[in-house]
């Protein structure tokens, strides 16, 4: 397939929720899976305490400093407690919205790695979900090197599918190897077939 993707989690934690199974169309941004958000919330509205806190001193001491009643330093070190604070609220507010698994590319999902209970961990090679977008697929070929100069970019081929014996279908030249392997005397064609319709999957076994 010309376009896939290895879905990874952001955050750590336990799925909670599993929405989509092998095989099922998604779009761009939907929703695959969940992984449990009690802890984050939490600490998200600590957050918003603290952060509801520190706007309001400052919104008093801003009224006060003005009129040399309380020193720049102590002033000073009040507003940094709030950036510090309106920073740590925005990333909780991350965190917790990445708990949420979302689809990064729209396609069928070729693979579902985990269930409802698995321990993911943030940001690491673990993969949650495999999707492949099959509107458009590529296919190689080895051709001698005497059809070198009778390809060109664009060029058509027809291919016979050993699943579909009763498909022709038309490809395209996307991509010629300027290198010629010479251990087998061969270079590499890449085709694209349009595959809009859905009849093909990623994967088959075709004969140009």
């Amino acid at each position: 397939a010309k376009h896939d993707a290895q879905v990874i989690s952001k955050a750590g934690g336990i799925i909670d929720a599993v929405y989509v199974e092998e095989g099922d169309f998604v779009t761009k941004g939907q929703l695959l899976a969940t992984i449990e958000p009690d802890r984050l919330k939490l600490n998200l509205q600590k957050m918003k305490s603290e952060f509801s806190g520190l706007q309001l001193e400052l919104a008093r001491i801003n009224k006060v400093h003005s009129k040399n009643l309380v020193s720049t330093d102590a002033y000073d070190k009040l507003k940094w407690q709030y950036e510090v604070a309106k920073s740590s609220l925005a990333l909780a507010e991350l965190s917790l919205n990445e708990t949420k698994i979302i689809a990064p590319i729209s396609g069928f999902i070729a693979k579902r790695y985990v269930k409802r209970g698995n321990l993911v961990e943030q940001f690491q090679r673990q993969k949650l979900f495999h999707i492949v977008n099959t509107d458009v697929l590529e296919g190689t070929i080895n051709l001698p090197e005497q059809e070198l100069s009778r390809l060109a970019l664009k060029q058509t081929a027809n291919l016979q599918f050993t699943a579909l014996p009763s498909l022709s279908i038309t490809a395209k030249v996307i991509r010629v190897s300027p290198i010629v392997d010479a251990t087998t005397g061969t270079f590499r064609v890449t085709l694209a077939i349009d595959n809009s319709t859905s009849k093909l999957k990623a994967g088959m076994f075709a004969q140009v």
